[in-house]
């Protein structure tokens, strides 16, 4: 029987979102101070934030953290996710329990929005062989600032398209309900103050 626990990384199996964490220690530093100023002003996230409440899909705030990524090569991202990995933060009682699964049989799977560098350094650490990410673009060998594919809120065809006999999915993501109905299993890692939506969904819950 071919068993699988598909994972979701930020906020499941660290405390971090890995793209703006990372962006935050490991680029953010190396920009002019009035880019690192306008930033921390959070001015962007403002913008998002306010583009949300309207209903408009468009994380202005990811994609300027990609646009200020552009002009590294995968090697020079690669390099620095490999630093950047001394700084997460492990949610032990997950890494725990998908401990306890691999140990009956069932096959680790990261299944993350993040950025696939950052993913495959995770996914190295943790032992894990196989992950699927969002997808850069490259020109030359250098980041364009744009992604090819992201899989925030688009993970359901990845899952209905794995041909398991068993399934897990454990996330944090709300948006991630859409693919409670493709697996056997749907946990949400939560606290306190989501534990309501993921009820109301019907979902087991691991409170953190």
């Amino acid at each position: 029987m071919y068993k699988v626990v598909f994972l979701d990384l930020c906020g499941t199996l660290v405390k971090e979102n890995t793209t703006f964490d990372f962006f935050n220690k490991m680029i953010l530093p190396e920009k002019s101070f009035l880019l690192r100023a306008l930033w921390k002003s959070k001015f962007v996230q403002l913008v998002t934030k306010i583009l949300t409440v309207c209903h408009i899909k468009y994380d202005m705030t990811k994609k300027s953290c990609l646009f200020m990524m552009r002009g590294h090569t995968e090697g020079e991202l690669r390099s620095l996710a490999k630093s950047y990995m001394s700084t997460l933060t492990w949610r032990r009682d997950i890494l725990y329990k998908v401990e306890k699964l691999v140990q009956h049989g069932y096959k680790p799977v990261i299944v993350s929005a993040s950025l696939p560098f950052l993913v495959e350094v995770v996914s190295n650490h943790l032992m894990i062989n196989t992950y699927i990410s969002s997808e850069m673009e490259y020109e030359d060998g250098i980041f364009t600032g744009r992604l090819l594919t992201d899989l925030q809120g688009n993970k359901l065809d990845v899952l209905a398209n794995k041909n398991v006999d068993k399934s897990i999915f454990i996330t944090d993501n709300l948006d991630d309900i859409i693919c409670k109905d493709v697996v056997n299993y749907f946990i949400a890692v939560t606290n306190a103050k989501k534990r309501a939506y993921w009820k109301e969904n019907k979902v087991l819950i691991h409170v953190v």
